[in-house]
C-alpha cells in the first residue's frame, strides 16, 4: 500500500503544457521511433530549483506583510500534450487500465506478520494499484470546474526542414488564438441547482488556463541533415520577433542510425515511458466455460483466449472501427502523424475554421456522463483484459502511427539517433522552457488573480453590501449569465479557484487551502455543486499536503470535506468518475493519516457495479487496510492485527472482482493471500471457496498441476456444496487430471482425493476364501469371511486352541494363534505369516463423503515384495495398470460404482507365488467422470498410498507411561513361507430346512489339491450337540481326529476320502449356525522342527423350523423305599407341546421314548394319557415321572446298535447332548462380597443338584421334497437337563409358559438386616440371602412309615396307639444336627389352612423330641408312637416339626433352620 500522498499528488496533478508541431517535425523526430510530445517524456520532471519573489500583502489573514515573500519551487512534474488532444475512445481507456493492472502481477517486497501462531507473508506494496490510480487520474477528461488540468503554456515546433519557419510559426499562433477565442466563451458545465438540472454542451475547445497563455518557439533541427548555420539564422530571427526568453533552438539527432537495435545504441530511456500496444480481438464464437455454482467464477469469460485479451462485441467492433478511421483535413495545414494516430482512435473529424483559415477542430464530448463511459463504459471489464503492460501514467503520450499502429515499444529501440549531447540539449530545453517562460507567467498569474480576489473581498465587504443585507435585497451571483447558471469564463469564483490551482501546483498549500475555502463558500452559495465539490476535495488534500510539508503544522484533516465531496458527486451531480477520484483521494489521505480503519470503510464505499477491476483494486486496498488495523494486546504488550478475517474476507470479495475483469491472475493471487489466512482455521466454507476458484483460475491459465492440486483439498472440505457445484467441481479436477497426466506435468501416481479410505478399518483375512460349487448339490468349506465380526473371530480362536490341543494329544501352555483375521482390534505387533499360493483378502472400507455419484475403474492392490532368492525389491507401482506378476497375482476390479454419500467395502486379494516379504502399499484406480447420459468425458489415474498404521498405546514400562508410544501395526507386512499343503472341503446332502431336534446324515468329502501330503486331519466344532462324525468317539466333545478310509495316516496330493456325519438341529427356530474347524499339517521326513499346520473353516447355516417344546421341573418326594432301602426320591413333571409352523407341511408328530439318561436315577413314567401319544399341531401332553436314586454305576459309551440304524444315531446324539450339559455350570447368583451368603452357597451345593437328562426321541412325517402328496419320516431328539430342583426348565429357552392367570403385582418390602461383619445389607444382596435360607429350609426330607387304614375298638379301649417309623434324609454334603419335634398338642395344627378336613386331634407319646446327628447324604430312623383318641382321618406331619442345626466354618456359635418341606401322610383310623 502506498502511503506517499506527496508523491502520488505530485504524479497524478502535473503542468499541462499544449504543443503544436509542424507536419516536418514528425519525420525528424520519427527516426527515434518517437513522436515530439513522446521524446520528452524523461526530461518532463523538472527538479532544478526555481525561486520567484511574489508580492503579496496579507491575505485573509495568512500573509500580512507588504514585503515580498520568497516561495520555493523545490521541482514541477511537466505533461506534454498535443493542444487538441483528445481522451481515448472506452474501449481503448478500458484496455489501458487493465494493461497496466496485468503489468504488475507479484510484488517485490513481503513483509511477514504473524496471526496468531501462524506467520504470514503479505505484500508490502502494490505496484498495479499504484499504476492504476495514476493512469486513473490521467485519463480523465479535462473538467470546467478546475483548472489544474488546464493548459498553462503552449509550445510551437517547427523544424529547420521547412521552407519558411517563421511563417509556420505565425500560423500555429493563428490556432491556439483561435482556440483562446473559442475558450474565453461560456463552458459546458452540469450541475444540479436548487430548481432544475442545467446541462450545456459548451464549446468543444481545448481547455486553456487563460487566454494570456505563454507562447513558446522552439526551433529543431537536425544535426545529421540540415545546416547549422541557416537553422542560427531564422533562430536570431525568432529572437528579434518573440524575444529570446520565449525562443530555443534545439539539436537533435546527432548520429545515424536504423530504426532496429544495431548493438551501438545508448540506454533506452523511453522503454518504461511508453506503452505497449493494444491488441484488440475481434468477436468470434468462443467455448466458454462451463457454469460455476454458488457465484465462485464468472462464467462469462472465455478460457480459450488469453488472460486479458479483449473481446468487443458488434456495438464496440462498430464503435472503434468509427474511432480508427482516419480523417481527411481540409486545409494545408495537419496536425503530426502521432496526432493522427491518436484522433483516429477517439473520434476526431476535420472541420473548417469559422475564420476561414485552415485548421482543425476535433470533436470532444464534454458531457458529463461521460464521466461513466469513457473511464468504466457500459460493459463488463472483463471484455477488456490486459495482455501487455502500460507503465507510463504519465503525459500518456498518444499510441504509434496509424501506420506503426502494429509496432511494439517493447521491440523497438527508442532515441538510437540521439547521443548523450542531444539529451543533454533536451534537458536543457525542458529547464529554460520551465524557467524562462512558464513560472514568469505563474507569477504574474498569481498576482493578478491575487489582485482579483482582494477587490471581491473589499467588495463584499463594502457599506453597500451591508446595507443590501440589511434591507434584505436579493443577491445577485456573480459571474453567472442570466438564465444559463453557468459561469463565465473569467467570474471571481473561477479566478479564485485559478489561484487556488496554481498555489496548490506549486506546492503553496496553505495558501491553496485558503482559496479553496473560499471559493467553495461561494459555490455553495450558488448551488454550483460540481464546482462545491472540487473546492471540497482539493482544499482537504491541501491541509494534508501542508501537514506533510510542515510536521510541526497542528491543523487537522478535514476529513469530512471527503465525505461532502464524495456524497456531492454521486447522488447530486451524479458524476460516478469524480465521485471516484474524491474518493481515492480521501482513501490516500487517511492511509497517510494512518487512520486504516477508516480508510477501509471509504473503500467499501466506493465499491459498485459499474468497473470489477476498479472494485476489485479498492477491495484489496480495504483488505490490507484491516490488516494493518492495530490493536494493543493487554497480556503481551504488543501490537498484533485487529482484523486478519476482515482481511483474508476483502480479499476474497476482491479475487471474485479480479475474475470477473478478467485478471486471472491477480485473482489468484488474492485468493492466495487469503488461503494464507482461512488455511487451517477451521473456517471450511472460505476454504473450499478459495480452493475451487484457484482451481478454476489455474485451470483458466493453463497451470493444469496447480488446478489438481487447488481441486483436490476441496474434496475433503465442505460437503453441503450444491449437487451442481460438486459435479463441476468433480469434472474440472478430472479433465486438469487428465490433461496433465498427458503432458507430463503430474504423475500418473497422484494421491487422489475422492474417497475416502478408512485405513484404520482395512481388515485382512489369510487364507481359504469362500468358494462357490458348481454341482449345487455340494457345499464347498465358506472359510474365512473378511467382514465376519469380532465375536466370530474370537469362537475360531477357542476352536483352534480346541483342535490343537487334540491335535497334539495334549494342552498347550502357550497358545499362540495363527494370525488368519486381522482387524483394528487384533494383536498385529507381529508380522503375520503366510504361505505360497494362499490367498490374502482385503476388505477396504471406502466412502464416497459427496452428493453424486462416483465411479472407479481398474482398481488392484499396490506391493513390494522381496523374494528370498534375491535381495532386490520388486513393485507394481512404477507403471500404472502392472497387475499382471510372476510374483504375486493381483486381482482387478473393473468397474465400482458408488451412490451418493454411500459407503462401501471394496474386496480384492493379492495371492503370493514365491517365499520372501510382501508389503501392500496402497490401492491404485481411476477416477471417471461421466456425462448426464452415464458416457465416459474423463478419467483420471491415482492412487491411494497406506500410511504405516499404529496400533494400541502401550502402557506396560515406566518409560511407556510417562511419553506417548504406540504399537507397530503389520497388518499389511506379511512373512510368506514356503507352499502347504491344500485340502478342499465340500459337504454333501446338507438339508437347507430341518426341524428343531431333527437329525440328518451329511457326507464330507476331503481332497488334497496342493503339491504336498496333508496328515493328522482333526475337526474342531462349536457345539458337540449339533455334529457327530462317524467312527469318532461320543464323549470326544470339542474335537476329534477323523478316521481316513482305509487306515490312511496322510491324504497325498490328489487323492480324497469321504466320511458320514449326523447333524442335529438345535432346539430354537429360524437360522441355525455352527463352526467346524479343520486341521491338518504337512508331512515332513524326521522331527527335525514341529510340523506347519493350516486350517480350514467352516459355517453351516441352516433354517429350522418349529417342531417341540418342553418344560420340566423337579422337586423332592418323601424318602422312598428301594429294595429294602431307604433312598432319595424325585418327581419330574414334563410338559410336551407340538409347536409346528404349518400344519400342511407336517402331519403330526409322535413320542417314541422318553429316558433318563443318568444312571444315577431310576425313571418310572407316570402318564395321564395313552402311552407315548401321537401330538397333532398344537397339541399338548402332561408327563410324570418319578426318579429314585439308585447307586452310581461306571457311565457306558458304547451303545448297542438295533436293526434300525437312526435309533442308535438317536441315542448318540443324546449321549453327547447330556454330556455336553453336564459339562456346563450355572451362573454363580451370590455376591462374593457377601461372606455369609457364601457360606449359604457352600452349604447348598450339592443339596439341590438334581442332574437329571431327559431325552425324548421322537419322529414325524412330513411332504417329501419330490412330492408334496408323499410323506417321509424325520426323526430327531429333544433333550433337557433339569439341574436344580424347584427350578422350571424349559427347552427351546427363548419360549415362555403363559400363566392361567395374572398375579397381582405385590410390593416388596426391604428390610434392614445386617451381616456378620455388622454392615447393613441392602437391595438386591438382602433378597438373595433370603432366597438362598428359603432354599435351605427344604433340604431336610423325611418318610413316615406306618399301618394305614387301623381298626380299633375304642369301646375296649379309649386310646389308639399306631406305631410309626420316621426316616430322615440328611441332602446336604455336610454333617448336619437335625431335631424332630413333636409340636404342642395345645397349638393349632400346622396345615390347617390345606387340610381343613383333617382337624381330628391326636398326639405322639413317648419320646416327644430327639437329636440326630447325620452325615453327609445319608439316613436315619426313628420309632415313634401316635395316639388317637377316636376314629377319623388324621394328618401325621400336623403336629411333627423338624429343624437342622449347622454350624459354619469359623463360627461358634451354629445356626438353626426350621424345615418346611411338607408331605402329605395321612392316617385312617376306623372302628367296628
Amino acid at each position: 500500500m502506498d502511503s506517499d500522498l506527496k508523491y502520488f499528488v505530485h504524479r497524478s496533478f502535473p503542468a499541462h503544457i499544449a504543443t503544436l508541431v509542424s507536419p516536418d517535425v514528425d519525420s525528424l523526430v520519427k527516426k527515434n521511433n518517437l513522436t515530439f510530445n513522446e521524446t520528452l517524456l524523461p526530461f518532463s520532471e523538472v527538479t532544478i530549483e526555481g525561486r520567484r519573489n511574489f508580492i503579496c500583502p496579507a491575505y485573509f489573514g495568512i500573509l500580512r506583510d507588504q514585503s515580498g515573500h520568497e516561495l520555493k519551487v523545490n521541482s514541477l512534474n511537466l505533461c506534454f500534450q498535443e493542444l487538441n488532444h483528445k481522451l481515448q475512445p472506452p474501449v481503448i481507456v478500458r484496455k489501458m487500465l487493465s494493461n497496466v493492472v496485468a503489468s504488475q502481477q507479484q510484488s517485490a517486497h513481503m513483509v511477514g506478520i504473524s496471526i496468531g501462531k501462524k506467520q504470514i507473508e503479505v505484500p508490502k506494496t502494490q505496484p498495479w494499484y499504484t499504476q492504476w490510480k495514476e493512469l486513473f487520474l490521467n485519463l480523465q477528461e479535462v473538467y470546467d470546474h478546475e483548472f489544474i488540468r488546464h493548459y498553462l503554456a503552449c509550445i510551437f515546433v517547427v523544424s529547420t526542414s521547412n521552407s519558411n519557419p517563421l511563417s509556420q510559426f505565425e500560423s500555429l499562433s493563428k490556432v491556439l488564438s483561435q482556440q483562446t477565442v473559442e475558450a474565453s466563451q461560456p463552458v459546458g458545465l452540469v450541475y444540479q441547482s436548487s430548481s432544475q438540472s442545467i446541462k450545456l454542451d459548451g464549446h468543444k475547445t481545448p481547455k486553456i488556463f487563460s487566454s494570456s497563455i505563454p507562447r513558446y518557439y522552439l526551433l529543431l533541427h537536425d544535426a545529421m541533415e540540415g545546416d547549422i548555420s541557416k537553422a542560427e539564422d531564422v533562430f536570431k530571427k525568432m529572437v528579434y520577433t518573440y524575444g529570446a526568453p520565449n525562443c530555443h533552438l534545439l539539436v537533435i539527432n546527432s548520429k545515424q542510425t536504423s530504426y532496429q537495435d544495431d548493438g551501438n545504441h545508448t540506454q533506452d530511456l523511453w522503454m518504461s515511458h511508453l506503452p505497449k500496444k493494444l491488441n484488440i480481438v475481434r468477436p468470434r464464437k468462443l467455448k466458454m466455460e462451463p457454469e460455476a455454482s454458488e457465484g465462485v467464477v464468472d462464467t462469462s469469460i472465455p478460457i480459450s483466449i488469453e488472460e486479458g485479451e479483449p473481446v468487443i462485441g458488434e456495438s464496440q467492433e462498430a464503435e472503434l472501427l468509427d474511432a480508427m478511421r482516419e480523417p481527411s483535413p481540409g486545409g494545408k495545414l495537419r496536425p503530426s502523424q502521432s496526432e493522427l494516430s491518436l484522433t483516429s482512435l477517439s473520434g476526431m473529424s476535420a472541420v473548417n475554421s469559422p475564420q476561414g483559415t485552415n485548421s482543425i477542430l476535433y470533436g470532444q464530448v464534454s458531457s458529463p456522463n461521460m464521466g461513466r463511459s469513457m473511464i468504466f463504459g457500459t460493459k463488463n471489464d472483463s471484455q477488456y483484459g490486459s495482455s501487455g503492460s502500460l507503465t507510463s501514467v504519465q503525459g500518456l503520450g498518444p499510441l504509434a502511427a496509424s501506420e506503426d499502429l502494429e509496432k511494439d515499444h517493447s521491440i523497438l529501440i527508442h532515441g538510437s539517433c540521439l547521443t548523450a549531447e542531444d539529451r543533454q540539449r533536451i534537458q536543457t530545453f525542458v529547464n529554460e522552457f520551465y524557467l524562462k517562460c512558464l513560472l514568469p507567467f505563474i507569477e504574474g498569474q498569481m498576482k493578478s488573480l491575487y489582485q482579483t480576489a482582494m477587490n471581491r473581498k473589499n467588495a463584499q465587504t463594502s457599506i453597500f453590501s451591508a446595507t443590501r443585507r440589511f434591507f434584505g435585497s436579493t443577491k445577485t451571483k456573480q459571474g453567472i449569465l442570466p438564465g444559463t447558471g453557468v459561469y463565465q469564463f473569467d467570474s471571481p469564483p473561477l479566478q479564485v479557484r485559478r489561484l487556488a490551482d496554481l498555489a496548490f501546483m506549486l506546492g503553496h498549500y496553505d495558501l491553496a487551502y485558503e482559496c479553496y475555502h473560499t471559493a467553495k463558500r461561494d459555490f455553495e452559495s450558488d448551488q454550483a455543486w460540481i464546482y462545491f465539490a472540487g473546492a471540497l476535495e482539493m482544499a482537504a488534500l491541501s491541509v494534508a499536503l501542508h501537514n506533510i510539508a510542515n510536521p510541526s503544522a497542528t491543523k487537522p484533516v478535514p476529513f469530512r470535506y471527503f465525505d461532502t465531496a464524495f456524497n456531492t458527486y454521486s447522488n447530486i451531480a451524479k458524476h460516478r468518475v469524480l465521485g471516484i477520484r474524491s474518493g481515492i483521494l480521501w482513501y490516500e489521505t487517511l492511509s497517510q493519516a494512518k487512520e486504516f480503519e477508516e480508510a477501509a470503510k471509504t473503500c467499501i464505499r466506493l465499491t459498485g457495479e459499474d468497473s470489477d477491476l476498479m472494485c476489485a483494486l479498492i477491495l484489496e486496498q480495504a483488505a490490507h487496510c484491516f490488516l494493518r488495523t492495530i490493536s494493543p494486546s493487554i497480556l503481551e504488550k504488543a501490537v498484533l492485527p485487529s482484523y486478519p478475517c476482515r482481511y483474508a474476507f476483502h480479499l476474497i470479495l476482491s479475487g471474485h472482482r479480479f475474475t470477473k475483469a478478467g485478471q486471472r491472475r491477480h485473482a489468484a493471487r488474492v485468493y492466495l493471500e487469503a488461503l494464507r489466512v482461512y488455511e487451517e482455521n477451521g473456517w471450511i466454507h472460505g476454504e473450499n471457496h478459495i480452493y475451487v476458484a484457484l482451481g478454476k483460475h489455474m485451470q483458466y491459465l493453463k497451470q493444469l498441476d496447480k488446478t489438481v492440486a487447488y481441486l483436490s483439498k476441496v474434496f475433503g472440505l465442505n460437503r453441503q456444496r450444491s449437487v451442481a457445484c460438486q459435479m463441476s467441481v468433480l469434472r474440472d479436477f478430472v479433465s486438469a487430471g487428465e490433461a496433465s497426466q498427458r503432458e507430463g506435468l503430474v504423475s500418473k501416481a497422484i494421491e487422489l482425493p475422492i474417497p475416502i479410505i478408512d485405513q484404520k478399518k482395512v481388515r485382512v483375512s489369510i487364507g481359504l476364501n469362500q468358494e462357490i460349487s458348481e454341482d449345487t448339490d455340494v457345499l464347498l468349506a465358506t472359510g474365512i469371511d473378511v467382514n465376519s465380526d469380532d465375536a466370530l473371530h474370537q469362537r475360531w480362536l477357542k476352536l483352534e486352541e480346541s483342535v490343537i490341543c487334540q491335535a497334539r494329544g495334549k494342552t498347550v501352555s502357550l497358545f499362540k494363534p495363527k494370525a488368519r483375521l486381522l482387524t483394528e482390534k487384533t494383536n498385529n505387533t507381529n508380522k503375520p505369516v503366510c504361505t505360497c499360493q494362499e490367498p490374502i483378502t482385503f476388505s477396504i472400507p471406502v466412502e464416497n463423503h459427496w452428493k453424486i455419484p462416483l465411479s472407479l475403474q481398474n482398481l488392484y492392490l499396490l506391493w513390494k515384495f522381496k523374494p528370498l532368492s534375491c535381495e532386490v525389491l520388486m513393485s507394481n507401482e512404477d507403471e500404472f495398470g502392472s497387475e499382471d506378476s510372476q510374483l504375486v497375482t493381483t486381482q482387478l476390479i473393473e468397474v465400482v460404482e458408488m451412490a451418493p454419500e454411500a459407503k462401501m467395502k471394496v474386496i480384492l486379494s493379492l495371492t503370493p507365488l514365491e517365499p520372501g516379504e510382501l508389503i501392500v502399499t496402497g490401492l491404485a484406480y481411476t477416477l471417471v467422470s461421466k456425462s448426464s447420459d452415464g458416457a465416459i468425458v474423463n478419467s483420471m489415474q491415482g492412487r491411494k498410498i497406506f500410511t504405516q498404521m499404529v496400533g494400541p498405546r502401550l502402557n506396560s514400562t515406566p518409560v511407556e507411561r510417562k511419553s506417548i508410544i504406540y504399537a507397530k501395526d503389520f497388518r499389511l507386512n506379511y512373512v510368506v513361507e514356503p507352499i502347504m499343503p491344500r485340502l478342499r472341503m465340500s459337504f454333501q446332502n446338507v438339508p437347507d430346512f430341518l426341524l428343531c431336534g431333527e437329525v440328518k446324515q451329511i457326507s464330507v468329502k476331503i481332497e488334497n489339491i496342493g503339491k504336498t501330503s496333508a496328515k493328522n486331519i482333526c475337526v474342531a466344532y462349536s457345539d458337540p450337540k449339533f455334529i457327530w462324525f462317524e467312527g469318532t468317539l461320543v464323549d470326544n466333545l470339542w474335537g476329534t481326529k477323523l478316521n481316513i478310509p482305509n487306515n490312511c495316516d496322510s491324504l497325498v496330493p490328489g487323492a480324497s476320502a469321504v466320511l458320514n456325519a449326523w447333524i442335529r438341529a438345535t432346539d430354537e427356530s429360524g437360522l441355525m449356525e455352527f463352526d467346524l474347524l479343520f486341521y491338518f499339517e504337512e508331512e515332513i521326513e524326521g522331527n527335525s522342527r514341529s510340523p506347519r499346520y493350516s486350517l480350514i473353516n467352516h459355517t453351516f447355516q441352516i433354517l429350522l423350523n418349529d417342531s417341540l417344546m418342553m418344560s420340566g421341573k423337579a422337586y423332592r418326594r418323601p424318602v422312598e423305599l428301594k429294595d429294602n432301602e431307604y433312598t432319595d426320591s424325585l418327581s419330574v413333571a414334563l410338559r410336551l407341546t407340538s409347536r409346528h409352523l404349518s400344519s400342511e407341511g407336517l402331519g403330526f408328530l409322535s413320542i417314541d421314548d422318553v429316558n433318563v439318561l443318568n444312571d444315577e436315577w431310576e425313571a418310572t413314567l407316570i402318564r395321564d394319557a395313552e402311552l407315548l401319544p401321537d401330538l397333532k399341531p398344537f397339541q399338548e401332553a402332561v408327563m410324570n415321572i418319578t426318579c429314585a436314586a439308585t447307586r452310581p454305576v461306571e457311565p457306558v459309551n458304547d451303545i448297542e446298535t438295533n436293526d434300525d440304524g437312526c435309533i442308535d444315531v438317536l441315542n448318540i446324539m443324546a449321549q453327547r447332548c447330556m454330556i455336553s450339559s453336564q459339562s456346563s455350570s450355572d451362573q454363580n447368583l451370590v455376591n462374593d462380597e457377601i461372606a455369609y451368603g457364601k457360606k449359604l452357597k457352600k452349604l447348598l451345593d450339592g443339596a439341590l443338584d438334581a442332574r437329571l437328562p431327559i431325552c425324548v426321541k421322537w419322529k414325524a412325517y412330513v411332504n417329501s421334497d419330490e412330492d408334496t402328496a408323499t410323506k417321509q419320516t424325520v426323526f430327531g431328539i429333544h433333550f433337557i437337563y433339569i439341574q436344580t430342583l424347584n427350578k422350571i426348565y424349559r427347552i427351546p429357552a427363548s419360549v415362555a409358559i403363559v400363566p392361567s392367570s395374572q398375579t397381582k403385582e405385590t410390593k416388596i418390602l426391604n428390610f434392614v438386616t445386617f451381616d456378620e461383619n455388622g454392615e447393613v445389607i441392602k437391595g438386591d444382596d438382602q433378597r438373595l440371602l433370603a432366597t438362598l435360607e428359603s432354599e435351605i429350609s427344604r433340604c431336610i426330607c423325611y418318610r413316615l412309615d406306618y399301618k394305614s387304614p387301623v381298626c380299633h375298638d375304642f369301646s375296649k379301649s379309649r386310646l389308639c396307639l399306631v406305631p410309626v417309623k420316621i426316616v430322615v434324609f440328611n441332602s446336604f454334603r455336610k454333617e448336619v444336627d437335625v431335631r424332630v419335634a413333636a409340636m404342642d398338642p395345645r397349638l393349632p395344627p400346622r396345615n390347617q389352612l390345606y387340610h381343613p378336613e383333617a382337624m381330628t386331634p391326636f398326639s405322639w407319646v413317648g419320646t416327644s423330641q430327639t437329636w440326630r446327628t447325620l452325615q453327609p447324604r445319608s439316613i436315619t430312623e426313628l420309632n415313634w408312637t401316635l395316639c388317637a383318641s377316636m376314629p377319623g382321618t388324621y394328618c401325621l406331619d400336623n403336629r411333627l416339626k423338624i429343624d437342622c442345626r449347622i454350624t459354619f466354618d469359623g463360627e461358634e456359635k451354629p445356626r438353626v433352620f426350621g424345615q418346611v418341606l411338607k408331605f402329605d401322610f395321612e392316617l385312617l383310623v376306623t372302628s367296628p
